[in-house]
């Protein structure tokens, strides 16, 4: 999630808006990055003129993962217990981990 924030904001200086896809960012990824999946997650970006939100969901819920999460341009990292997508609305994941 922070490589894609990282990689928002960088496309943010370059074209003076957020990256409307995730497919628009694949050239500033790391190259295991290439199909929006990782370590059993798929990642889904939006992007607009000044915001952007990333969704990560497990790919087999309850086998990959069991918990949702989401990230904007506050980059503050949300997370959900259970297979609904995270929101903004859902805790800080740094405050349950006591960072």
């Amino acid at each position: 999630m922070k490589s894609i924030g990282a990689a928002q904001v960088s496309y943010n200086l370059d074209h003076g808006q957020f990256a409307p896809s995730l497919d628009e960012l694949r050239p500033s990824l790391p190259s295991d990055f290439g199909s929006g999946e990782k370590n059993g997650y798929r990642f889904k970006v939006k992007g607009a003129k000044s915001s952007f939100s990333i969704e990560a969901a497990p790919t087999t819920f309850g086998s990959t993962g069991t918990r949702t999460f989401y990230t904007d341009e506050t980059g503050v990292v949300r997370e959900h217990e259970g297979p609904e997508p995270a929101t903004a609305a859902d805790p800080d994941i740094e405050k349950r981990l006591g960072k």
